[in-house]
């Protein structure tokens, strides 16, 4: 059984018994962690780590580079219940307040994850990248019933944003980092294709994703062309990377 499909079938289980937000924070560690095992320097979530100015929030990730007296250095994360909005996460002044403090906040609600971090010419907050495993909660519940099904389709591409989004606040150092980041797209991308089939559709996200980190935007025939050329290139360079 998969990491993914274990914290789906978790989630099932613990629905309508406990507190739905804070009792799913153990299982929300468990695949933190299990994804942070795969970077170097190795990336752990703590549940509730102290204050150092800005509130406790509810995850910290935490290098194993850094002193235990420090801040997270790979941000933190804010959860909340599945039934809550993540957009209305995201812009709370909670989260700006975290975003200010720690650089980045992971905003879930479970199903949905969104990075959240500062706009560089304005230095207010700004959704830089998002993962949704399904559009609401009802289709959620709907296709967790059917934990292996669904956790198929999201492993590689869940994990890829989330390592991303682990690395985000590392500096780009070296040329093998910036491989490391087209090499994680592009094993996103074809995750996605595999998914969805012959939908090119399923490429809109990735799309999205490469405009907001990158700086450009691919608008007209020509340019869709030229994404997917790109994608191509990406795909091979990571492989090569790899």
């Amino acid at each position: 059984m998969s990491n993914l499909e274990t914290y789906l079938n978790t989630l099932t289980t613990l629905r309508g018994v406990t507190v739905p937000e804070t009792s799913y924070y153990a299982v929300l560690q468990t695949l933190l962690n299990d994804v942070g095992a795969g970077l170097r320097p190795r990336v752990q979530a703590v549940i509730h780590p102290k204050d150092t100015g800005a509130g406790i929030p509810d995850l910290g990730l935490y290098d194993d580079n850094q002193p235990a007296d420090q801040k997270p250095a790979r941000g933190i994360v804010e959860a909340k219940p599945v039934s809550d909005d993540l957009l209305k996460i995201a812009v709370s002044e909670q989260v700006a307040r975290y975003v200010a403090h720690y650089g980045q906040a992971l905003v879930t609600n479970y199903y949905q994850f969104a990075l959240v971090t500062r706009n560089a010419q304005t230095g207010q907050p700004m959704i830089e990248e998002r993962y949704d495993i399904a559009p609401n909660a009802n289709a959620f519940w709907e296709a967790a019933k059917y934990p292996r099904t669904l956790a198929q389709k999201h492993e590689t591409a869940l994990r890829e944003y989330l390592m991303r989004v682990m690395r985000r606040n590392a500096p780009l150092s070296t040329p093998q980092d910036v491989a490391w980041i087209l090499a994680s797209y592009a094993r996103e991308a074809r995750a996605r294709i595999e998914a969805g089939g012959s939908d090119l559709a399923a490429l809109n996200t990735i799309r999205g994703q490469l405009e907001a980190s990158i700086g450009v935007r691919f608008e007209d025939e020509t340019a869709e062309d030229f994404f997917r050329s790109t994608l191509v290139q990406t795909l091979f360079y990571g492989l090569f990377s790899a």
